[in-house]
């Protein structure tokens, strides 16, 4: 064999030897490296797999599960993740480190707001971001109202017998489950007046506007409090109706605006719209001597009015005329003027 033949055949065998260690080093490596991080699957166990509170009315309710390490490896950084918000944990996020066969108690609330098929979860993981663990949380959230849907309560037509007054009240009656106790019904509308009672199994709803309510459609939040069991609970619901009144003056408050006082009487006109009308003696009343009112005209379902004023003083005047149909008040006029010398 030549020299070179010779070198030939050395330097491929010294190639062979410098191949051979590093893929053994990178072996020694990669396996270092997957004792560190891997972790069998059933590492971690949720006991029970999964909670389920069964058919629940609308609230919070509490939990617990048992997380178990079932490997042969201390396990660290054990991060808790919830599938919901409205899944809260009562404890850490985060574990430090779980041994070899340490359990340790997940305690956990749902909430539950409104009627709904409730299936959540929990998830345990490692740095590496696999999951190890999954646990469910079921509930059928019913309502402690079977007859309202949507969470929506309709109410009868709001009906003013006098304009500018509160109208008169209007009553709803609705089925209630039997394990509500104490249920009340709540608005943030500060012209919406509620007040309920409950008779067997029927809860009634009494509701009503004040003067200050503006007509037309309205909806309006709400909600039913009552207690389940031994727990306060609260359902957001929904009240939607209308505001009408039987009788519309036109215009609606009688303005003077700026008077002198050496002006003399004054007169404005309004028409007082009376559906139910159909003639009849009307009396007209006022609540201020220097404000007067008589009768124009009367036909069906109108009367219209004159509006005296005769100042006396100088200053602002306010006052109302009120209208009377068999000795019942159907009608108040709003007057205002401002006298000046």
């Amino acid at each position: 064999m030549s020299n070179r033949a010779a070198r030939s055949v050395s330097m491929l065998v010294l190639i062979g030897i410098v191949v051979s260690v590093c893929a053994t080093a990178l072996r020694r490596e990669l396996h270092s490296r997957n004792t560190a991080i891997t972790v069998p699957p059933q590492g971690l166990v949720f006991t029970p797999k999964v909670f389920s509170f069964g058919r629940v009315l609308p609230g919070e309710y509490a939990g617990k599960f048992v997380l178990t390490n079932t490997s042969n490896h201390p396990l660290n950084n054990i991060m808790i993740r919830r599938s919901c918000f409205c899944v809260l944990l009562d404890g850490k996020e985060h574990l430090d480190h779980l041994l070899p066969g340490e359990s340790v108690d997940i305690r956990f609330r749902l909430n539950a707001p409104v009627p709904m098929v409730a299936e959540q979860a929990l998830f345990v993981s490692l740095p590496t971001g696999v999951n190890l663990a999954r646990a469910e949380i079921k509930a059928n959230v019913a309502s402690p109202l079977p007859q309202v849907k949507h969470e929506l309560i309709n109410l009868p037509v709001f009906m003013r017998k006098i304009p500018s007054q509160a109208t008169e009240k209007v009553f709803v009656d609705m089925e209630i489950a039997p394990e509500v106790q104490y249920p009340h019904i709540t608005t943030d509308a500060p012209w919406l007046h509620l007040s309920t009672s409950k008779s067997g199994k029927y809860l009634r709803l009494t509701a009503g506007a004040d003067k200050f309510a503006t007509e037309g459609s309205f909806d309006v939040p709400a909600h039913l409090n009552y207690i389940n069991k031994t727990t306060n609970s609260t359902m957001d619901i929904a009240l939607s109706g209308t505001i009408s009144s039987e009788i519309h003056i036109d215009p609606a408050c009688v303005s003077f605006g700026l008077v002198s006082i050496t002006g003399g009487p004054r007169v404005e006109r309004c028409t007082v719209h009376m559906p139910t009308y159909t003639g009849g003696p009307v009396l007209l009343r006022s609540t201020n001597t220097e404000l007067s009112a008589t009768i124009a005209h009367k036909d069906t379902g109108d009367v219209i009015l004159d509006v005296h004023l005769s100042p006396d003083r100088p200053g602002e005047i306010k006052g109302n005329i009120e209208l009377l149909q068999n000795r019942t008040l159907r009608a108040i006029i709003p007057v205002s003027a401002f006298i000046q010398k």
